[in-house]
């Protein structure tokens, strides 16, 4: 009987266990290095395709970089590892690529003059395109052709129809002149032939005669009255400006303006409402234009760009919503296509010699008081109009109330006493219907008091060659004489106020000098 030997079995069967594990690992080892040497093949490949797709980004060609890298992201090792990176540089190349075609076609738009349409496209290129800067300039060109295209029809828009409106309201108003003469005559000579037959007698007749002459000296005293008013519009209203101010949407604002001071570099200020500027786009180089005429009854005749200027160490932007004024700078001159062809002249002037009308004293303004409201409604066009009442009454402490209509436009205009001539109040905003029946005016004493006085000093008073000087206004110069003007270098000049004299508003005295303020007597009074 064989003997069974149960060690020498034990031992083989643990070699067998040693043997398999070996086995699993020569297999895994095998597949490891296979699976690494493969991942250093793709690798390769999709770091190729990303440096030659790089090399075409800077080229400029994205279609073809998107090309390269599209493939190069689909791939397994691209996926594990540089899916960040080949994504971004895919992304990037994509908008890169539309950048590009959108400044093409921006250009092409430029080119053919469509300056809205390349605008548009040229605004959508990124800051990362190399077209970027290039864009950026054609927009601000783009923008500048917008503008004065926008100005010029808005400028012809404005005076064809304002020559249209004028026209029939002359017509109506001749018509109807002539229809209250006629009736006038009418009613007269009726009253003759009736008081005439009542009476039948040459004392009645000569009674009734002597009433057709004071009915006759009755109308002179209106046409005086009416003559008085045309007076104001003809001293008065070269103070009184057209003003349009651009928004931001294509829209427009339209209204009046007050030639009111110089500004810290000599440039005319305008004062005006606050509504009429606040909608204005301040991005524009010339948000607002000023129409401007030294005869009123003219028309308009001279054309200025504009911007809004502001003095927040004397009144807060919204002390002046509140009350509704603002502030217009001149900025340059410009000529129509019609007068010669599209001009801008920078640092020009209004043509006017004295700088603003004299504001009246509180005192001056009393209820019943007659004015003349000047401005320059829509339905006026291009014509200075004028508009008469009477003060009111009082509205708080901003405004006045007053009996004259105050149409679209006029809000911004003046309104002067017929007593006097001196500025009493600033029409506000009309906000019911197109004319207002009861009035409001912003109350020019308390605004000089309290803000302008304080940025251009003081022209209260009611003179028409009234001074100020030495802290003090005069209406007239003591014992009616007149002021006397230094010539530079005189040593008389001593007076750091402003001067209104020889029909012109110094501010300050000529070349930093001082004025001289005469006493009475004085031999340089004349």
């Amino acid at each position: 009987m064989k003997k069974y030997n149960f060690q020498t079995k034990l031992m083989k069967r643990k070699e067998a266990f040693i043997q398999i594990p070996l086995l699993i690992m020569v297999i895994v080892f095998s597949v490891v290095v296979g699976g690494m040497g493969y991942g250093a093949v793709e690798y390769h490949k999709v770091s190729k395709a990303m440096g030659e797709a790089e090399q075409l980004t800077r080229e400029g060609k994205y279609d073809e970089a998107i090309a390269k890298l599209e493939p190069a992201q689909n791939k397994l090792f691209g996926k594990m590892i540089l899916k960040q990176k080949i994504s971004t540089e895919l992304d990037t190349n994509k908008k890169l690529l539309e950048d590009k075609s959108e400044y093409n076609q921006g250009i092409e738009e430029f080119n053919k003059e469509n300056w809205e349409k390349a605008k548009e496209l040229l605004l959508k290129v990124s800051e990362i395109s190399p077209h970027y800067q290039d864009a950026k300039s054609k927009i601000e060109e783009a923008q500048k052709k917008i503008t004065e295209k926008q100005i010029a029809k808005a400028v012809e828009k404005s005076t064809k129809e304002a020559k249209k409106k004028a026209e029939e309201a002359k017509r109506a108003a001749e018509e109807a002149q002539r229809k209250i003469k006629g009736e006038e005559a009418k009613r007269i000579a009726a009253e003759v032939q009736r008081k005439a037959e009542e009476e039948k007698t040459k004392e009645k007749t000569a009674e009734l005669e002597q009433k057709i002459v004071e009915l006759q000296q009755k109308q002179q005293f209106q046409l005086q009255e009416s003559y008085k008013a045309s007076e104001i519009v003809e001293s008065l209203g070269k103070y009184i400006v057209n003003i349009v101010c651009f928004g931001r949407y294509g829209d427009a604002t339209i209204g009046s303006g007050i030639i009111y001071a110089l500004g810290s570099e000599g440039q005319d200020i305008i004062l005006t409402n606050y509504h009429i500027t606040e909608d204005a786009d301040l991005t524009l180089e010339y948000p607002c234009v000023v129409a401007y005429s030294s005869d009123p009854t003219k028309g308009l005749t001279d054309f200025y760009f504009a911007e809004p200027v502001y003095y927040p160490s004397v009144v807060s932007l919204s002390t002046m919503q509140l009350i509704d004024f603002d502030f217009l700078s001149i900025q340059a001159k410009f000529r129509l296509p019609e007068y010669g062809g599209f001009e801008i002249i920078p640092n020009a002037s209004l043509k006017i010699t004295d700088r603003a009308p004299v504001v009246c004293s509180e005192d001056k303004i009393k209820v019943g008081e007659e004015i003349v409201i000047l401005g320059y409604p829509t339905i006026g066009g291009e014509y200075l109009t004028a508009t008469e009442g009477i003060i009111s009454g009082y509205e708080g402490t901003y405004y006045l109330t007053t009996s004259a209509k105050i149409e679209q436009g006029s809000s911004g205009g003046g309104a002067f006493l017929k007593s006097t001539g001196c500025l009493a109040g600033m029409p506000t905003f009309v906000r019911l219907g197109r004319i207002e029946a009861f009035a409001r005016l912003i109350n020019m004493p308390y605004l000089q008091q309290n803000y302008l006085s304080k940025i251009w000093g003081t022209t209260t008073g009611d003179a028409s060659d009234s001074i100020f000087c030495n802290g003090q206004f005069w209406d007239s110069c003591p014992a009616g004489q007149g002021f006397y003007c230094p010539p530079m270098g005189d040593p008389q000049c001593y007076s750091p106020d402003s001067i209104f004299c020889n029909n012109k508003y110094w501010s300050p005295c000529p070349f930093g000098q001082k004025f001289y303020c005469p006493p009475v007597g004085d031999p340089y009074c004349y």
